[in-house]
């Protein structure tokens, strides 16, 4: 028999796992995020939303397996709401780590708690509203309250937005792990300046604006050319093709352009947090 509770067991490790980097200083702030915004995307992407979590978790061995691997995913998205929430409501005393704590002192490695009845067992130990959380977000469909949390801890998410800005043509990049490589992994999609670069799947990203790609530094490159390029500015990159049996270099070039692009769930720090919001920070995240 399933249990309806994958959020506690996997979700809740899966955040675990994550959240501890960022206490123990191991991962920024922006990493934290960056990591979280994946899970955001993957999770909304690729399964059911609003199915109820207890719902998917009960059922993930047959009606419901295609969406088992969302417990990595929302389960985890569910432990950090959780936890900002028991943070906001304990005024930073108790969150997620002492409530596994206390869960386990409570029960042990050999007393299991009633499966249907963990949600009033959470609740009772911590915060009545507790109940309504769960009510909501876990067996019910209602969305996470993703922009709320994330804005108590001093970051934006926004689902999704249209901006005009520069790009290097909306092609696919992708890391390749044999040659420790960026490539060119798909030009399904290419904007107007990615037409004018001319760019080919499979090329061997080399340089960008004269500066030499490394596996280390690909984005840092890639965000350096988006914050400094400004329209009509000359686009130089310089890839490596296959031309017979040999690669051979190839510069490819374009004045910059500036597009409009659906931009889908941003996720960032804001750039000013309030006294309040650096407290939660703290008393969540050690940072």
């Amino acid at each position: 028999q399933m249990s309806q509770n994958l959020w506690l067991y996997e979700g809740m490790t899966e955040y675990a796992a994550n959240h501890v980097q960022l206490k123990e200083g191991l991962i920024s702030f922006d990493d934290f995020l960056l990591e979280m915004r994946t899970k955001i995307k993957r999770s909304k992407e690729n399964f059911n939303d609003t199915l109820p979590f207890t719902v998917m978790s009960k059922g993930c061995l047959d009606e419901y397996k295609d969406e088992y691997f969302n417990v990595y995913e929302k389960g985890a998205l569910i432990g950090l709401c959780l936890d900002i929430e028991l943070r906001k409501k304990s005024d930073g005393k108790y969150g997620t780590q002492e409530l596994m704590r206390d869960l386990g002192n409570k029960y042990g490695a050999d007393q299991p708690f009633p499966d249907d009845q963990i949600f009033d067992i959470i609740s009772q130990m911590t915060f009545p509203e507790i109940k309504e959380f769960f009510a909501k977000y876990v067996s019910g469909s209602e969305p996470l309250p993703l922009v709320q949390t994330f804005a108590d801890i001093g970051a934006e998410y926004i689902e999704s937005m249209e901006k005009e800005e520069i790009t290097l043509g909306d092609v696919g990049i992708g890391f390749d792990p044999e040659t420790q490589r960026w490539i060119i992994g798909s030009t399904n999609n290419l904007n107007s300046f990615g037409l004018a670069m001319g760019y080919q799947k499979n090329d061997v990203i080399i340089s960008l604006n004269g500066k030499k790609v490394t596996r280390e530094n690909f984005m840092s490159v890639v965000n350096e050319f988006k914050a400094n390029t400004q329209v009509d500015d000359e686009v130089v990159m310089v890839v490596s093709r296959m031309k017979g049996k040999k690669e051979k270099d190839k510069t490819l070039s374009a004045p910059a352009q500036k597009v409009m692009t659906v931009k889908r769930f941003v996720l960032k720090a804001v750039e000013n947090p309030s006294e309040e919001q650096l407290a939660l920070r703290k008393s969540w995240g050690n940072i």
